[in-house]
């Protein structure tokens, strides 16, 4: 439809002799024309947009199932702020690309080919100024291109410590506010937005250079059209409407140009954003293969270590060395050892948050390699250090442990946990908050063992009795006991009171396993476990 639009002022200004009804005539139509062509448009925005829309609502959705299947050793990989970054402003910078290129990408070069093939009609020696035009303007748009694409990247890297710098400043402000070191974290966080903002405008200096050189290139050419066809004008070779249609075509191509020239930036913007994207959806969680020349597992142990070692990705030494211990059907296994001695790396191997350097753990009689991880998880149970809470209500959190969990199960839990002041609905907020210490450590003990129908065969709880005195603990463990006679227990702790009936305790140190047994012969055979009773009596 706009191509046609100079042709007929041409025809308007080349024939004005025939009087005002040819002019009305030719007018209606390019109003015909004008409405015709924004009908055209307004549909193409409407499929961009929605187009758009779903793209990036599938992207979204794909990206956040593929980050809940990585491992630990992924996310500490990425870390946090990269992935919410990923997720959120690379996301929003694919979906604008898409919806620009259905609305513009196939629409400025159409209006460009197209303007050049009219133009070459109209006069073919003048259309020479377009050989010259585009190579000039392509020219420019790869050189700054080239240089912008890896500085998106680099921009985006810093969005990344922005975010992770605003995240860690505002779930800190407590601690922050104690010890008054507000100007401090005030002067890291400036440093932060003001290499952000620098690494911006460097970026944004060189692209901005597009606009300006296409409107320079096409001025000039608009200006040599004019200056050649004012003689061809005078020869007679060129009407006047042919000039004003040939400039109406340059003008076209010139602003179809600049269209490109933003939708180059845009598209360099989203080719940074895409690859960062695809890191996300390639990243693959390491499994070990499994060895088929390992001898069968023992039947009768629900959890078998079997010379099991462990590395964190980067570090110089083994976190564990060497474990190996077995753990039956119904029993408890009690963990012992100083901070940084591979506790609760030791259990997150079990449920494979994080996977194996050497030796096999076997789990109900099979490799747990052999186990698809929502089969394996759906049987254990973990209660992390840090009793996170979702906001909603306690039941909404109960039912993280049993989605089909019902009024009765969430009661039956709560008083497992010695929670039988707090009612399943009432209200939680985000972290737990409105909860004591005491009180969100036993919500989620209460949210791990909470089940409808099969109970989990392993309970974890890594350090999660550390808020509780000592007689709510006593209690707690016999109603769990009591509860679940055939679960499993794996309980790390500092406090050896709490864990002299266990049947079997390990006692780590730097990684490895230095006791094993129960507390009579640990007192009488491990110095360490004996050094630690003692300083605990």
């Amino acid at each position: 439809m706009e191509l046609t639009v100079p042709l007929i002022m041409a025809s308007m200004i080349d024939n004005v002799e025939l009087g005002v009804e040819y002019v009305a005539k030719n007018a209606a139509f390019v109003v015909v024309i004008g409405i015709v062509g924004l009908g055209s448009a307004l549909v193409c925005q409407y499929m961009g947009s929605k187009a758009s829309q779903e793209i990036g609502t599938d992207l979204r959705n794909v990206v956040f199932e593929k980050i809940n299947t990585y491992s630990n050793e992924n996310l500490d990989r990425f870390g946090s702020s990269t992935l919410i970054t990923r997720i959120t402003t690379d996301i929003n910078q694919v979906q604008t690309a898409v919806a620009m290129f259905i609305r513009l990408a196939v629409r400025a070069p159409f209006l460009i080919i197209g303007a050049a093939v009219m133009a070459c009609f109209i006069d073919l020696r003048l259309s020479a100024v377009f050989i010259l035009l585009i190579p000039l303007i392509a020219l420019t748009l790869l050189i700054v291109t080239k240089k912008t694409i890896p500085l998106y990247g680099s921009i985006q890297a810093k969005l990344d410590r922005l975010t992770s710098r605003f995240s860690e400043q505002f779930s800190g402000v407590r601690v922050i506010r104690a010890f008054n070191t507000q100007d401090y974290e005030e002067a890291r966080f400036e440093k932060t937005v003001e290499d952000f903002k620098d690494e911006a405008i460097k970026t944004a200096k060189i692209s901005s250079a597009l606009n300006p050189l296409t409107a320079l290139f096409t001025g000039f050419s608009i200006a040599a059209v004019l200056y050649f066809g004012s003689f061809q004008i005078e020869s007679g070779t060129l009407t006047a409407g042919d000039l004003i249609a040939f400039v109406g075509y340059l003008t076209q191509i010139s602003l179809s140009l600049g269209i490109v020239a933003n939708l180059i930036v845009l598209f360099t913007k989203a080719a940074a954003s895409a690859k960062r994207i695809v890191e996300v959806l390639d990243a693959e969680n390491i499994q070990n293969a499994i060895d088929s020349n390992v001898n069968a597992a023992d039947k009768e142990s629900l959890i078998q270590f079997s010379n099991v070692s462990f590395r964190y990705s980067g570090a110089n030494e083994d976190t564990l060395s060497d474990i190996s211990f077995n753990l039956g059907y119904g029993e408890t296994l009690a963990i012992l050892g100083n901070t940084g001695s591979g506790k609760s790396t030791l259990i997150n191997l079990i449920p494979r948050f994080y996977e194996s350097d050497s030796g096999v753990i076997t789990f109900a009689g099979r490799d747990i390699r052999e186990y698809d991880n929502r089969e394996l998880r759906e049987q254990i149970r973990v209660v992390p250090q840090t009793s996170l809470l979702f906001s909603g209500t306690v039941i909404d959190n109960l039912k993280f442990g049993d989605k089909n969990a019902d009024e009765k199960a969430a009661v039956t839990a709560l008083e497992t946990a010695c929670l039988e002041g707090i009612s399943h609905d009432s209200p939680v907020s985000a972290g737990g908050k409105n909860f004591s210490g005491g009180q969100r450590q036993r919500l989620a003990i209460a949210r791990a063992i909470i089940h409808t129908n099969t109970p989990p065969k392993l309970l974890i709880f890594d350090n999660s009795f550390s808020a509780l005195d000592g007689a709510t603990a006593r209690r707690l463990r016999e109603n769990l006991k009591k509860h679940l006679p055939d679960t499993a227990f794996i309980v790390i702790t500092e406090r050896i009171n709490s864990i002299v009936d266990s049947d079997v305790i390990l006692v780590l140190d730097d990684g490895r396993v230095i006791g094993s047994g129960k507390h009579e012969e640990l007192l009488s055979n491990c110095e360490k476990y004996r050094d630690i009773y003692e300083s605990q009596q």
